[in-house]
């Protein structure tokens, strides 16, 4: 025998339908929002994808990471200036601070293009924070970069690690070190490609070469 559904328990059932449906929306949302859509974002790293401790991380941690995030936006990109502050006499830094290792990488074909459409991805900045490495959008070059503007900076054979074992800090102090073309190539700054240190007291702030850490000013 064939029984007939009243039109209250039609709309009952379609109001529960609804409600299930924006409650299923609603966790959704709030588990992509905490955990993400377990898709990678290729031009961001967490400190544990990375390998990276926030307490102990070492400069040349850094520099790897910095270099795999750059990579996997674009392979050709170039690293073109860095500074990385609060570096103990081991070469460690501390993350659970902010704003401790900043890196800008860029694409020079890119930026000697003079089309603006083209600059308009060629600028990527990135730093690395108590949340990993964050990269917000790219930056478009308003002008076109000449050819000595494009020429990326020598690879250092001087490399982080060994400049900050060479500079022999004291403990309990720590340096801020950076390499800029911007600055490496402004008045003052001395003629051979050098990493600049600061804020590690008197008698060490100075330039120090790329090819051998010498100081060179």
């Amino acid at each position: 025998m064939s029984q007939s559904i009243s039109r209250g328990r039609i709309y009952a059932i379609i109001a529960g339908a609804v409600v299930i449906g924006v409650a299923g929306s609603v966790v959704f949302a709030m588990r992509k929002r905490l955990f993400g859509d377990g898709k990678p974002d290729p031009t961001k790293a967490t400190h544990f994808q990375a390998g990276l401790s926030r307490t102990d991380a070492t400069v040349t941690d850094v520099e790897r990471l910095f270099d795999d995030v750059a990579h996997r936006w674009q392979p050709n990109a170039v690293r073109w200036s860095i500074t990385v502050r609060g570096i103990e006499p081991d070469g460690t830094l501390d993350f659970t601070e902010d704003g401790r290792a900043k890196a800008t990488y860029v694409l020079p074909s890119r930026l000697s293009s003079k089309s603006p459409r083209v600059r308009r991805d060629a600028i990527k900045v990135m730093k690395i924070g108590p949340r990993g490495v964050e990269v917000p959008e790219s930056y478009a070059a308003d002008k076109r970069w000449t050819k000595m503007d494009t020429t990326p900076p020598p690879e250092p054979e001087c490399d982080l690690a060994e400049l900050v074992a060479s500079l022999e800090l004291p403990a309990g102090a720590t340096a801020r070190v950076s390499h800029d073309p911007k600055f490496a190539r402004g008045p003052g700054a001395p003629e051979a490609p050098s990493w600049r240190v600061n804020d590690a007291g008197e008698g060490v702030d100075g330039w120090y070469a790329f090819a051998d850490c010498a100081r060179t000013k």
